[in-house]
């Protein structure tokens, strides 16, 4: 590149204080806008609920769940019975899904407050750590992008699954078998008590058992074959619940705005007039 050229370009840059963000050493003790925040307990928001859902709080006490009520996650533990589900936006734009017959326990649910700058259904606009341990049943997990600084992690019986992006499907059997399917995006699996890792790429699927297990090794499938009708929607609904909430930085509080979305075929619904011009 000529001289002048490259003198051009790091004006450039000095001016929009990009080199100086680029060129700040790892140690320094200058003050990040976005790791310098403490992670404070967050929140969700019930975007559906059918059947039988219960909560268990912080405290152990149970907790009725109602349409669009906003409700506290951290150390709080959900269960569904058969025939019931329960879908779920959380504050960083992740969506949950529950299947019926499913039991979790939310063991960690902390986020920074959200930067006004950025708001979106794509990117998280904050720096948030999940932690879920499967029970027993189906849990669908949506999300596009978190915050690199930020964590999605599943507890499984034979080990944790880290989800990076994308829409998977995780199912827990009573007898600690698991299995997980990747419909898009990708995650990695850390087998139990030891330092085997297994990476899950778009449309594939991994089985454990504590057989595989011992043995250090999974058993990988193809979307194609893997997954049924039903776990589908499921895991369709909890992309579009994902989207039904856009959450935005409140100046007053620590707790984000929620600004809900209504979907585009709402737009092209009939209007209900009450009355009508005739034309002569």
């Amino acid at each position: 590149m000529p001289r002048y050229l490259a003198d051009h370009f790091t004006r450039c840059l000095c001016g929009f204080g990009i080199l100086s963000a680029l060129c700040l050493p790892l140690n320094s003790s200058a003050e990040n806008p976005i790791t310098s925040r403490a992670l404070l307990p967050a929140i969700a928001v019930v975007t559906s609920c059918s059947g039988t859902v219960k909560q268990l709080d912080e405290d152990g006490k149970k907790r009725k769940l109602r349409l669009r009520e906003t409700l506290p996650l951290n150390q709080t533990s959900f269960s569904t019975a058969s025939n019931s589900s329960l879908f779920l936006c959380l504050s960083n734009g992740i969506g949950l899904g529950l299947g019926e017959s499913t039991s979790i326990r939310i063991q960690r649910y902390e986020q920074s407050m959200i930067n006004p700058m950025h708001a979106g259904l794509n990117f998280e606009n904050s720096v948030s750590h999940l932690q879920i341990q499967t029970e027993a049943g189906k849990i669908a997990v949506a999300f596009n992008h978190l915050n690199p600084l930020s964590k999605a992690e599943f507890i499984l019986p034979v080990g944790t699954l880290i989800v990076h992006s994308g829409q998977f499907l995780l199912e827990v059997d009573p007898n600690s078998a698991c299995s997980v399917i990747a419909y898009k995006g990708t995650a990695t699996f850390y087998q139990k008590d030891s330092t085997e890792r297994e990476f899950v790429a778009p449309g594939k699927g991994i089985s454990i058992s504590p057989e595989s297990v011992q043995r250090f090794a999974v058993d990988q499938s193809k979307l194609e074959t893997a997954p049924m009708q039903n776990d589908s929607l499921l895991v369709a609904a909890t992309e579009f619940t994902r989207k039904r909430i856009l959450f935005r930085h409140n100046p007053d509080g620590e707790q984000p705005l929620q600004q809900w979305i209504l979907p585009e075929r709402r737009l092209d619904q009939a209007i209900a007039r009450p009355f009508q011009f005739k034309l002569k």
